[in-house]
């Protein structure tokens, strides 16, 4: 049994064609962390994991196969729970939901951390506006 999370998602990917930069950019993550994945440096997070499954068109059953863990959903589960710490419930659709939950308030997270800092560089961007406005109305007046 092929247990290596690594090795797995590198031969995913090998196997339908698909470059490291593009699972990066279809997923959100840099090349350098593919990289790092594929050869075992570092883990992803569980929402990563979902995201670059997707970017490989696969879902988590296929990963399961590609560990050897042929496809069986006691041994999926097994998987889920010990190597990812996702606990799951008795059927497939509680494990899908699981995952989509988590892969959903990842993403909410990250869209109000990018809103915020689009905020905040609007307020920036407009403070400079108006402080340019002032100080050329304060020129306009001393002439």
């Amino acid at each position: 049994m092929k247990a290596d999370l690594s090795q797995a998602l590198r031969d995913l990917r090998k196997s339908r064609g698909i470059s490291q930069k593009f699972i990066a950019q279809q997923a959100g993550v840099s090349p350098g962390a593919i990289s790092h994945i594929e050869r075992g440096e570092s883990n992803p997070t569980v929402e990563n994991l979902q995201r670059i499954l997707t970017a490989l068109g696969c879902d988590w059953l296929d990963l399961a196969c590609a560990l050897g863990h042929e496809g069986k959903l006691e041994s999926t589960r097994e998987l889920l729970e010990e190597r990812f710490g996702v606990p799951v419930g008795d059927s497939a659709e509680a494990i899908s939901a699981n995952l989509r939950s988590r892969v959903k308030r990842a993403t909410d997270n990250a869209a109000r951390t990018i809103a915020k800092a689009l905020h905040e560089a609007a307020d920036s961007v407009a403070e400079g506006i108006a402080e340019d406005a002032a100080e050329r109305q304060a020129g306009d007046g001393r002439q």
